[in-house]
């Protein structure tokens, strides 16, 4: 029986229907996919914008014009930032000061205010300069660290190293924005203690490789600095978190082989909900409300209830530290890790403090409440 090409043809073209269905669901399938890519672009543009380095966590405010200066004053411009209590940094291009109390105001906040100047570190004060006032005191070392290097899977990190006198260690572990010079501040005091400090940097850092490996845990990193601290002579480590290293700290003390020797931890500014962060960092950045949502959705969760992760048996003693205005970091999971751990956990507020700015509202009061912590852990 011989077939009429032209009706191959039509039926032919009575099964298109079915093939562009095919076609519009693979579209539509395509579509999604490039609203989500776009969504997920969107949600990591937000979450760059909003942890951009060049203000700190809680300093968003902190630009200022430097109104004049002499050998022990500053004049500054008005702001919030400008009349915070305590002792600061002031830094910009090219130039790194010290800064204390506030001399001078008008009561009002808008006129300008005389700080004590309590030294120049880097360069000169010019009037006129658009400046920055930071929570980090010290870029550099004011003790003379050894350099080290921390070896685990991925190679080799930089770190910090100061003797001690005792044979527990601190290890500290620096938030997002900030670097291992965040824990300068506190570097003296411990010292004082006795205690031998581990200053080591985060892959991604300025001088530190960057993760090869998409799936790494970061927690992975501070064990493998609490394992040189145990092959270098340590009995006991002290782990020190700063906002977002404190969700590394708990994670470390929850989950390393090393744990049995962690016998402390001291968690300042502690970021446990890195989402509700990320909001509430996106709102002080005055970030588009569809990108901060967007930021946060991108931004890795971390565990709802570390209070639960954070229970082996012969889990350390904490010190949480939590600032009176510190919108990134609520009370709520603070209280909770508390209340699942009141023989372990202690939770301290400082008046007036702001994120990762804890210390600088009173330096004495804020070391002494760390010594009282630590030293009976050693």
């Amino acid at each position: 029986m011989s077939v009429d090409p032209r009706h191959q043809h039509r039926q032919h073209r009575r099964g298109a229907p079915g093939r562009r269905a095919l076609r519009g669901g693979a579209a539509l399938a395509g579509a999604a996919l490039a609203a989500g890519a776009a969504v997920f672009a969107a949600g990591r543009y937000g979450a760059a914008r909003t942890l951009r380095p060049a203000a700190p966590p809680g300093f968003a405010d902190g630009a200022v014009t430097l109104l004049g200066a002499d050998g022990s004053h500053v004049v500054l411009s008005p702001g919030p930032a400008a009349l915070l209590p305590g002792v600061y940094g002031l830094t910009g291009d090219g130039v790194h000061a010290v800064i204390g109390e506030v001399e001078g105001s008008d009561g009002t906040g808008e006129g300008p205010v005389v700080r004590r100047l309590h030294g120049v570190l880097r360069g000169t004060l010019r009037p006129g300069a658009r400046l920055r006032i930071t929570p980090q005191v010290y870029e550099t070392p004011t003790l003379e660290p050894a350099d080290v290097v921390i070896e685990d899977e991925l190679g080799g990190v930089p770190a910090w190293f100061v003797f001690g006198t005792r044979d527990t260690w601190v290890v500290t572990a620096h938030g997002t924005g900030a670097g291992r010079e965040q824990a300068l501040n506190v570097l003296p005091a411990l010292n004082r203690f006795g205690l031998p400090v581990l200053m080591p940097a985060h892959r991604g850092d300025p001088g530190a490789p960057r993760p090869a490996d998409p799936a790494h845990e970061e927690w992975r990193d501070l064990e493998a600095a609490v394992r040189y601290a145990v092959s270098h002579g340590a009995r006991r480590v002290v782990l020190y978190g700063w906002s977002t290293g404190a969700e590394r700290v708990l994670r470390t003390a929850a989950a390393s082989e090393l744990r049995d020797r962690i016998s402390g931890v001291v968690l300042d500014s502690p970021v446990l909900d890195a989402r509700a962060a990320m909001r509430a960092l996106g709102e002080e950045r005055s970030l588009p409300t569809p990108l901060r949502y967007l930021a946060a959705m991108s931004t890795p969760a971390t565990t709802a209830a570390l209070s639960e992760v954070w229970s082996p048996p012969g889990a350390p003693q904490t010190l949480l530290l939590r600032g009176e205005d510190d919108t990134l970091t609520p009370r709520e999971p603070l209280e909770d890790l508390a209340a699942h751990h009141p023989d372990r956990v202690q939770v301290h507020t400082v008046a007036g403090g702001r994120h990762g700015g804890l210390w600088n509202v009173d330096p004495g009061a804020y070391e002494e409440r760390v010594r009282r912590a630590v030293v009976p852990l050693v």
